[in-house]
């Protein structure tokens, strides 16, 4: 009795990345040189007409060096000299698209991150750092924010209104 072995079949193609390129992040106005901005990115983003291997998808995350908007929601390079950031909230804003409304929020508007509640406040080291571990007065603040029903973005309003105020 013999046995037949059958043929091998040919090999499978290598598999391709998707060719659709809406799956892709593309280039901000920063990472093409030259721009109209005078500004080179340091980590531009690759064109996925040009490289598609290289491209960096939607659902990675931003691309390095680059964020979105917290206005207009468009991508932007991070050091970007139009680009603004928040420093209560953290949000970059491009200064590009709308530039009367690409930029950081008042302090009145902004959301802290990190710091929407007491609990976040009671969590976060550095705000216990700040007090020189001095536990008594730390527990007087936290007894005073509860009594008063405020929270720690009340804090940054009242502390940035007075520095405004002494500087006019």
């Amino acid at each position: 009795m013999c046995l037949q072995v059958p043929t091998p079949r040919p090999r499978s193609p290598e598999l391709a990345p998707p060719q659709d390129n809406d799956a892709y992040y593309r280039p901000c106005p920063h990472c093409n040189s030259p721009n109209d901005f005078n500004w080179v990115c340091p980590q531009p983003i690759i064109d996925p007409s040009v490289d598609i291997a290289r491209a960096s998808l939607l659902t990675g995350g931003s691309p390095p060096g680059h964020a979105v908007c917290g206005s207009c929601e468009h991508l932007h390079a991070i050091g970007a000299p139009s680009t603004s950031r928040c420093n209560f909230c953290l949000k970059t804003f491009c200064g590009l698209v709308s530039p009367q409304r690409c930029h950081a929020k008042r302090v009145r508007e902004a959301k802290p991150a990190l710091l929407e509640g007491l609990s976040d406040l009671i969590v976060t080291p550095e705000a216990y750092q700040a007090f020189g571990v001095n536990t008594v007065e730390w527990e007087y603040l936290l007894d005073y924010l509860r009594d008063q029903g405020i929270g720690p973005k009340h804090i940054y309003v009242a502390v940035s209104g007075a520095l405004v105020n002494s500087l006019l």
